[in-house]
């Protein structure tokens, strides 16, 4: 398949999962020479040498982490999770060593356990096309939700909001519930703060109340 070919979404996230790809797995996955002929790039063998384990810091010192976490807000970098004991925060690299990015503080960011959680699920799935659905009832998995944020960068995706990880906890939320018809696609999913999410939610109560009202023979009691 060639890059021409491929849907402008499609490359968009075979993009953001080549740039989260794991070191540990740059030797051993075939899928990566498809991902590099699609996003047409690939790591040199001097970089994929770098991801060896133990050229690799893989842990923080307590100082490095708390001027990360302050860096932070003391939120996690993706969805805006207060970085409390509840959050089980990782510490995860922006840009992995084996492409060239530094082993250093400035390319470490702290990571909720759900967010890190999806982004190792969604190392394992080549073709993130805003068509593919799973089935895993009304919410969307770990990693559907991992990608939703990462397509929206980390922020409400409301046009003129200026709310991100960096200052608020995100939401992943369908503009469709999956009761009304909705599916757990990317098409159908969008990232709203706290305030835009609560509003959204609203609506869509407000809706389902008018529509139940117009059934026959139906009233609140």
């Amino acid at each position: 398949m060639r890059e021409a070919s491929l849907h402008g979404s499609t490359l968009f996230l075979l993009r953001s999962i080549w740039a989260s790809l794991p070191n540990s797995r740059l030797k051993d996955d075939e899928r990566i020479s498809f991902i590099a002929k699609a996003i047409g790039s690939s790591p040199s063998d001097a970089h994929i040498a770098l991801s060896s384990p133990s050229q690799r810091r893989t842990r923080l010192s307590l100082e490095d982490k708390l001027v990360l976490e302050a860096k932070q807000n003391y939120r996690c970098a993706l969805c805006g999770k207060l970085l409390d004991r509840n959050a089980e925060p990782h510490i995860d690299h922006v840009i992995p060593v084996a492409f060239g990015g530094a082993d250093e503080l400035i390319n470490f960011q702290l990571l909720c356990s759900q967010c890190n959680l999806g982004k190792s699920a969604s190392l394992h799935w080549l073709m993130i096309a805003p068509f593919f659905e799973e089935p895993v009832g009304n919410e969307p998995s770990t990693r559907m939700r991992y990608c939703t944020l990462q397509r929206h960068a980390g922020a409400c995706a409301v046009p003129g909001c200026t709310a991100s990880s960096k200052t608020d906890q995100l939401l992943v939320i369908q503009h469709i519930p999956i009761q009304a018809g909705g599916r757990n696609i990317l098409d159908n999913l969008t990232v709203l703060c706290e305030s835009h999410g609560a509003a959204h939610i609203n609506g869509l109560q407000a809706q389902a109340r008018q529509n139940m009202s117009r059934r026959p023979g139906f009233r609140f009691i």
